[in-house]
């Protein structure tokens, strides 16, 4: 875990973005849309907020797929905005901010959906409450809160290389559940993606073999079990 996560990225916004155009996070990456979708459909939300928005790779494409929407990220590095403003349209609107001090509701209706992809997991406790307080603050009655887990400590890759490299690095979805639900939020549905043994550069079997699997897991499995290494977490305020 960084010691100072929240700053860990400011500077980093090219760096960071390009790793999602190669295999395994460009794979990891088509199934996440594809959990979003079925959310969006479902869901059909009016105003979204993106927390630790980062490149907007969320919001850009919460954008695209639901046009009507309003759509806000929030993000602390200049640098990670700069990207997400030139990839994303006039209609989302991007805030440098800090998520312990930001309150949109003095001015502003609330939001019936908020995401936060890759943070908590890599977070010091005090920044994920902070964010999970801000994700309250922000919340309408009845919103959903889409978190992810994508350093799953219970799950078949991370099982194996925190064996292969003697250290205990993640954190379980259970301890997440614990922390999100402390705030009045509900956990409906996990959706468990990365089943196949990797780490964030590259698959350990053969790259065409990985991605089928992980496709197959996603039409058929994902639902069912805890053994991926990317959980997307799907709360409702109660």
């Amino acid at each position: 875990m960084n010691s100072n996560y929240s700053l860990s990225h400011i500077g980093k916004g090219p760096l960071y973005d390009s790793r999602f155009h190669s295999a395994p996070l460009d794979e990891m990456w088509n199934q996440e849309k594809a959990i979003l979708k079925i959310m969006l459909n479902c869901l059909r939300p009016l105003r979204v907020l993106d927390l630790a928005c980062g490149t907007g790779r969320i919001s850009s494409f919460l954008a695209a797929q639901a046009p009507s929407a309003e759509i806000t990220g929030i993000d602390i590095s200049d640098s990670m905005l700069q990207i997400a403003r030139k990839k994303s349209t006039s209609a989302v609107r991007y805030i440098r901010a800090n998520m312990a001090e930001i309150d949109l509701i003095k001015t502003e209706s609330a939001f019936d959906l908020i995401t936060c992809f890759r943070f908590i997991t890599n977070a010091e406790n005090d920044l994920r409450l902070q964010m999970i307080e801000c994700a309250a603050r922000h919340a309408s009655k009845g919103a959903i809160l889409v978190l992810n887990n994508h350093q799953n400590i219970d799950s078949i890759p991370l099982r194996l290389q925190n064996t292969l490299k003697r250290e205990e690095h993640g954190i379980s979805n259970s301890a997440i559940v614990k922390l999100v639900e402390n705030r009045d939020f509900k956990l409906l549905r996990t959706f468990s993606l990365g089943v196949t043994p990797q780490d964030e550069r590259k698959y350990l079997l053969p790259t065409t073999m990985s991605k089928a699997l992980e496709r197959i897991n996603l039409k058929f499995l994902a639902p069912s079990h805890k053994l991926g290494i990317n959980q997307i977490m799907i709360f409702q305020v109660q």
